[in-house]
Order: C-alpha cells, then sequence, then structure tokens
C-alpha cells in the first residue's frame, strides 16, 4: 500500500512537470520575432533574362525598432543571416536578459551591450543567450567551433545609425 502511494506520487510530479514545460512552450512569448520591422529594400539588379529588373530584399528598419523601444543601439548580421538581431542597451546589465524587444517577459532575453560599454569602441561586448536544445539568438555561434564552418561564414556587421561595421 505504501509503494503504491508512492508510485501515484511520483506519477502526479511527473505529469504537472511535463505540463508545466509545455505550458511554458506553448504560452512562452517569443523574444525574436522580428517581423514586423521588416521593411523592402532594392538591391541590385538580378542576374536574369530583364536586365531591368531588381531584386528586392527585406531587412530590419533601425528606426522601426527604435520607435517601439529606444533602447536600441544597433543590429547584429552575421553571413547568411544565421543571425540578425537587434541589439539593446539599458542602465541596468540584467533588464534584457529576460526581456525582448517590447520590454516584457522572454525566456531568451534580448542580445545586450553592456550599460558602461560604449558601441563607437573598437570592441563591444554584447551578451545574449544561446542553447543545446532550442535554436536561440546566439546558438548558431556554437557552429563556429568547426574552422570550415568558420571559413565559410568569417564576417559579420554591427549597424549603428551612425555607420555599419
Amino acid at each position: 500500500m505504501k509503494h503504491k502511494k508512492i508510485k501515484i506520487a511520483t506519477a502526479l510530479v511527473v505529469v504537472g512537470l511535463i505540463g508545466g514545460v509545455i505550458y511554458n512552450q506553448v504560452t512562452a512569448k517569443k523574444s525574436y520575432d522580428y517581423s514586423d520591422y521588416y521593411v523592402e529594400t532594392k538591391t541590385t539588379k538580378k542576374e536574369s533574362k530583364k536586365e531591368n529588373e531588381e531584386a528586392s530584399e527585406k531587412e530590419l528598419s533601425l528606426s522601426l525598432l527604435k520607435q517601439t523601444n529606444n533602447d536600441v543601439v544597433g543590429i547584429l548580421e552575421f553571413d547568411d543571416r544565421i543571425i540578425y538581431e537587434p541589439i539593446v542597451q539599458a542602465s541596468n546589465n540584467d533588464y534584457y536578459v529576460r526581456k525582448n524587444i517590447n520590454k516584457e517577459y522572454a525566456n531568451a532575453g534580448i542580445p545586450f551591450v553592456s550599460a558602461d560599454g560604449n558601441i563607437d569602441s573598437k570592441n563591444v561586448v554584447i551578451y545574449g543567450h544561446s542553447s543545446k536544445w532550442d535554436n536561440i539568438i546566439f546558438t548558431p555561434l556554437m557552429s563556429y567551433t568547426d574552422q570550415n564552418y568558420y571559413k565559410k561564414h568569417d564576417t559579420f556587421k554591427f549597424i549603428t545609425e551612425d555607420e555599419t561595421r
């Protein structure tokens, strides 16, 4: 009888934990959905039969991002946009660890520059999350341990209001 109660209690705990994980995944706000902040841009002429045809490409708009959140200081763009994220800076380093662009709770947070960091300096340290199990903000950086991958994706840009570096 005692063992039966322990088994039932264990089963209830396991079901509760699984339910909590599922609830968290379904209801958690994504920190990296920036679909509202893309604008169409004209690019160089497309190589096609029609010489005058121009290709359009979507890119994040720094001005739209700043309208939503004045703490946005730039956009980080890696080759092939494996990472393409707005970067924020607040007066408190803990502020964006678990907040998204709308300053709402988000488990993965948003990449940020240290409160005392200078985005105009030669070296800018950007903080963000990665995960072995989820493809979140900086998870693609794990691929850079492979030298061949690094050689194929060896550049990135930091786009600010004043310049692109």
